[in-house]
């Protein structure tokens, strides 16, 4: 009873002392509180449902650590003895903690001073979390070198069926025929094309993708750069406009119950569909899609609350980043601190296998340890960073949404080398689940698509690292997209040159499973697969999300149009299972303000308005990737050509929207 009074007063006091410190849970940084949310009083269930989790997951380590001492104190005859087993309890216990610390360093930062970050990241170095965990072995065996035969016997059992298990995994059957292949869609959010195609940073897929028949459309252009727009345009094979996701954060009517995409349009034709995503696939859940097996996180006040109220205990920390504390805490798949690609990859092989053996695979896996805050687990934050590094970004980089000042060159060095690491753990897992695919037999007549979202911008001017705000270079809105078509030989791959979009990739997944039948007429988009030997001419439109600051040092806080930050714009709305959306009023100047580029081979055109004039600026993308220099005057027929064909653009897909004098307004 002592034991349960001590665990309760000690959660208690933890709760309290949260409170006080944070005031409310956050997001991005931002107080709930200064969002005007008020959810306390509809969602404090949740949090007293989650502390009570934690209460009793707690309760029951003490009780058991509580019952075997007790259970084998008349056997520990001596005072060494006794003194011996404590030391094995206490190293079993530290092990636990510190593996975890040092494998998933971004959860405790905020912890722990900086001086004591800076030599964890250096240790890190040397210490493996193998090392450490010698204790909890240890303490396994003493335990069990006390037991009755018959308790050890039964131990000995589980473990030889456990390991048995794991060895020899189960193999799914495939009684599909060869005209239904399987269609596996890997998307890693914020991948650049600079780094999905060097071997130094990501081995495993560059090797796959240069000897196993790939595909590689290297002008690939994203119409929007935001996670959920982009998804839904991927999918649905029809840009923003014509989506109606336009932006992060839609409500319920945007999302529509129901729509047609590449995957209700397979799922309908006998297809078993499936995704499995970490946090930033949290979009997922939040539309539908046509996937029958969704497993990845939401995004909602609920699950906000409870990952605020998990991860804010750090002893409480070794017993949920880890099996099979993950599976009694879900919420912390929204936390990127706790990122792991391989137990993502496990997840998406035991999906598949659960699939009924007579229906084809659609299987999407959704990679997000590449998004920031770039927080790769142990040892891989460590691959390229500088172990002499002594700045602020240890172990992550969370954008600031106020930024005040640019970094010093030894900070953004730091942040690109946390990129680098976080996409050489993505390879990893994506080369292992390579390796499944082709021991399963599913590899030679699978479609295999690799591709992103939209990339990422790491300082190339000068302030900034993120997505979506401006349309500047090609770091953001040109993404890898690698295709292996079912039955293709392992060739050397074939490059393809010419512009392609995001609204391309439905068509294309159809077209390869349907090679006989019509492209359906709800894509926008084309069946690339169709157009290999000549180039069709496509044209790229893309456009920019919500800002979510009003302030900052990057350019394009200075050529915009001015609205309010993150804290006024969204509101959570509880009728609407407490999803996070953008507020009503705020819709039409948020559509008015976005940046909109055509992209046509060697030219792009941007159109930037701000708050008194409208700039279009023409940039070539060859001499100029980093869309530096307006060459309008230099190609006047160019830009005028390309400016006829975004306003027919416009006009075609935002009926709602007209043009005065080169200005674009709403409706």
């Amino acid at each position: 009873m002592k034991q349960f009074l001590f665990c309760f007063l000690s959660v208690s006091i933890l709760a309290l002392l949260q409170f006080l410190y944070a005031q409310a849970p956050s997001l991005l940084g931002v107080s709930s509180q200064e969002l005007s949310l008020g959810f306390v009083q509809f969602d404090m269930g949740v949090v007293a449902l989650e502390l009570v989790k934690i209460f009793l997951v707690t309760s029951g380590y003490l009780f058991l650590f509580r019952s075997a001492y007790r259970s084998y104190r008349d056997k520990l005859a001596s005072k060494r003895a006794k003194r011996i087993w404590c030391a094995i309890t206490a190293l079993t216990l530290a092990s636990a903690y510190l593996s975890t610390l040092i494998r998933y360093p971004a959860a405790f930062e905020s912890f722990f001073p900086p001086f004591l970050n800076r030599a964890l990241y250096r240790g890190a170095f040397y210490i493996s979390p193998l090392y450490l965990e010698i204790g909890v072995g240890l303490w396994i065996l003493w335990v069990l070198w006390h037991c009755k035969r018959k308790i050890q016997a039964l131990a000995m059992g589980v473990c030889s069926l456990l390991l048995f298990l794991f060895c020899c995994p189960i193999s799914a059957s495939r009684s599909t025929s060869p005209q239904d292949p399987d269609v596996i869609l890997i998307g890693v959010d914020a991948l650049r094309t600079d780094r999905a195609s060097n071997p130094a940073i990501m081995p495993a897929l560059t090797h796959a993708v240069q000897n196993e028949g790939f595909l590689a459309f290297d002008n690939h252009i994203v119409g929007i750069p935001r996670t959920f727009p982009s998804w839904v345009e991927m999918l649905q094979g029809k840009p923003a406009a014509q989506t109606g996701i336009r932006h992060m954060f839609p409500d319920l009517k945007e999302k529509r119950p129901f729509f047609t995409s590449i995957v209700s349009l397979l799922r309908d034709e006998g297809y078993a569909t499936g995704v499995v995503s970490d946090f930033a696939g949290d979009i997922f859940p939040r539309f539908q899609t046509g996937f029958e097996k969704i497993d990845a996180p939401t995004m909602n006040i609920q699950s906000l609350l409870q990952m605020s109220v998990d991860l804010v205990f750090p002893l409480f920390l070794p017993l949920i980043l880890r099996a099979p504390g993950r599976s009694l805490f879900p919420a912390v798949m929204e936390s990127p601190s706790g990122s792991e690609s391989r137990l993502l990859v496990h997840r998406a092989e035991r999906m598949l296998q659960e699939f009924p053996a007579e229906k084809p695979a659609f299987l999407t896996l959704f990679f997000s340890t590449v998004h920031f805050p770039y927080a790769a687990p142990w040892p891989w934050y460590t691959q390229f960073t500088d172990p002499h590094y002594t700045g602020r970004f240890y172990f992550q980089k969370n954008p600031d949404l106020y930024e005040k000042e640019k970094l010093p060159a030894n900070d953004v060095r730091q942040v690109r080398a946390l990129y680098d690491g976080s996409a050489r753990h993505v390879d990893i897992a994506i080369g292992e689940f390579f390796d499944w695919l082709k021991q399963q037999g599913r590899w030679d007549n699978s479609l295999i698509i690799l591709t992103a979202d939209h990339g990422q911008e790491l300082f190339e001017y000068g302030s900034h690292h993120g997505h979506g705000e401006h349309l500047r270079g090609e770091d953001v809105i040109k993404v890898p997209f690698f295709v292996k078509p079912p039955k293709h030989a392992a060739t050397p791959v074939q490059h393809i040159p010419f512009v392609t979009r995001s609204i391309d990739m439905a068509p294309t997944i159809y077209g390869a499973v349907r090679p006989n039948a019509p492209t359906p007429a709800t894509f926008q988009g084309v069946n690339l697969l169709s157009h290999l030997e000549k180039d069709p001419a496509l044209v790229a439109y893309t456009e920019s999300g919500l800002w979510f600051s009003r302030t900052g040092v990057s350019f394009y806080q200075k050529e915009r149009m001015d609205y309010p930050g993150i804290t006024e714009l969204l509101h959570f709305n509880p009728a609407n299972t407490g999803d996070i959306v953008l507020r009503k009023k705020y819709k039409p100047i948020a559509t008015t303000a976005k940046h909109r580029s055509l992209t046509e081979g060697r030219f792009k055109l941007i159109y930037t308005p701000t708050n008194n004039s409208a700039v279009l600026q023409l940039f070539d993308r060859i001499a100029d990737p980093q869309n530096l220099t307006d060459v309008r005057t230099q190609y006047p027929q160019e830009f005028f050509r390309l400016r006829t064909l975004l306003q027919r653009w416009i006009e075609k897909n935002e009926p709602h929207a007209r043009w005065v004098h080169d200005f674009l307004l709403p409706n």
